[in-house]
């Protein structure tokens, strides 16, 4: 996917990918200026417009946390767990997510908490 200039993020799904191979694709993700979600994350969101992943789960939660409409508030996790647990309170008790990401739990994130802030 690298290999296309108009992919600029890359979502790692997958769990368990050897530490040595993925700091290999993150420095190759940088030299090509790719963002690499992941490895090992549950996707991300924006509501109205996008999902990728298992993130915010099935559709019928989806259309019970209200998830199909944007928000305002945006965050970054690193817990696929703690994502899910986000859109629903967020979708809940404010007006809503703008944008969530979870970063992944892997020891080499694609890009921290800090990427994704300023970004």
């Amino acid at each position: 996917a690298m290999q296309h200039p108009q992919i600029n993020t890359i979502v790692i799904i997958a769990e368990g990918i050897p530490e040595n191979m993925t700091r290999k694709i993150i420095k190759l993700a940088d030299t090509r200026g790719v963002n690499i979600i992941g490895p090992a994350t549950v996707g991300g969101i924006k509501p109205g417009c996008f999902k990728i992943g298992n993130t915010a789960g099935m559709i019928d939660n989806i259309v019970d946390s209200k998830l199909y409409r944007p928000g305002s508030v945006a965050y970054v996790s690193r817990s696929g767990g703690m994502s899910n647990e986000l859109n629903n309170v967020l979708s809940k008790e404010a007006d809503g997510v703008c944008e969530g990401v979870a970063i992944g739990g892997d020891r080499y994130p694609g890009t921290t908490f800090v990427d994704h802030l300023l970004r």
